[in-house]
């Protein structure tokens, strides 16, 4: 079953012999724009005391973590990430302390200053 959300249809038919559905699901974080907000050991969307709880602590012995999914699969350094972010601050601080940062290159070639205009 499809998600209430989706919108259904395309504007214009498609061209060609093949095609492909995708189906993305996600785990909501946080209301869009705020400020990520981790404070305990569940995410935010599973009711305490709830027999979802318990399913989710047999699913996740380690408990609830973010991935860090861009670092892991890019080889992004913490200057990329702070790029990625928009984080002056860390930009600057990392510059200072691990200039050697600045040529850093993840998988893809980029350096931070790449990132840092993407974004």
């Amino acid at each position: 079953d499809e998600s209430h959300s989706i919108i259904h249809g395309r504007p214009f038919p498609l061209k060609g012999r093949f095609m492909a559905n995708v189906f993305v699901h996600f785990e909501p974080i946080g209301p869009v724009g705020e400020e990520i907000a981790l404070d305990g050991d569940l995410p935010r969307y599973i009711i305490r005391g709830s027999e979802e709880e318990k399913n989710w602590k047999r699913a996740n012995p380690d408990g609830y973590k973010l991935h860090d999914a861009a670092r892991r699969h890019t080889g992004s350094s913490d200057l990329h990430i702070a790029a990625m972010k928009a984080d002056h601050a860390e930009v600057e601080r990392l510059l200072k302390e691990k200039v050697h940062l600045v040529n850093t290159r993840d998988v893809n070639g980029w350096m931070a200053l790449h990132v840092s205009t993407e974004f």
